[in-house]
């Protein structure tokens, strides 16, 4: 399924010996949950401290405390809190449980995690195994088009597993201080963090092109199908851009 970043920030007053328990993130009421309230499937991905400022949501990088290894299995830091007010951000990766928008009788569900390549493949070859029962070898059919309709996502959903990887293979720094830019905050200055959301959101642009289009394509095309899309792009998700139809023909 779809995933998401989801965060919660906590204000803490130091010294102090041992920082208080973190509050877990709050995740779509659609995701999918264990009998205890929390996410099915979740990771925790960054937990950060820096110095609060009354007024100020621009965060110095340097000031940025990195304590992600010190985050125990019951939400506890194992951290001496330095004197004085301090906000703590915990993020964490979650399926955002988004559902299809206009599903036919069958086929309601959650999103597939459009950024993973193997889930792409996963899910159009369940497709091509349904129809290929069905009526045979599909290269030898009247059938030629496999179509997707109206991506319909927000930014809430641009996030997968190896998302922060494929970033630094784009653009050759390392995104983890910068997170908080996601949810609001600013690092550094405000042309660092908006030069850092434009590299992220290429990324993620990237990202759905070539995990979901073109991995999606060339598995179609292996049995004489294309693929033709309603894409809601070009762009990342949530772009304010109308849909354009794009078939993806054979290579």
């Amino acid at each position: 399924a779809g995933m998401g970043l989801f965060h919660s920030e906590l204000t803490v007053e130091g010294p102090a010996a041992l920082a208080p328990e973190l509050p877990f993130p709050e995740v779509p009421k659609n995701c999918p949950r264990n009998p205890d309230g929390r996410p099915a499937y979740y990771r925790d991905v960054a937990v950060f401290a820096w110095p609060k400022e009354d007024g100020r949501k621009i965060i110095p990088a340097a000031s940025i405390i990195d304590l992600t290894g010190k985050l125990d299995s019951s939400g506890r830091i194992a951290w001496a809190v330095p004197a004085g007010a301090w906000t703590i951000f915990r993020s964490i990766m979650a399926n955002t449980g988004h559902q299809l928008e206009v599903p036919s009788p069958n086929s309601g569900g959650p999103m597939v995690d459009f950024l993973n390549p193997g889930a792409t493949v996963f899910h159009f070859q369940y497709i091509v195994d349904r129809l290929e029962s069905k009526i045979g070898k599909l290269g030898d059919s009247a059938l030629k088009y496999l179509e997707v309709d109206s991506m319909e996502l927000g930014e809430e959903t641009a996030w997968t597993g190896r998302v922060l990887e494929e970033f630094v293979k784009r653009h050759r720094y390392d995104p983890f201080r910068y997170l908080p830019v996601l949810k609001g905050w600013t690092v550094e200055s405000e042309d660092v963090s908006r030069r850092f959301l434009h590299d992220w959101r290429k990324t993620i642009s990237d990202l759905f092109i070539e995990s979901h289009y073109r991995t999606g394509s060339e598995l179609l095309n292996d049995h004489g199908l294309q693929l033709c899309a309603e894409a809601g792009g070009p762009g990342a998700p949530g772009a304010p851009v109308a849909p354009t139809p794009a078939c993806m023909p054979a290579d």
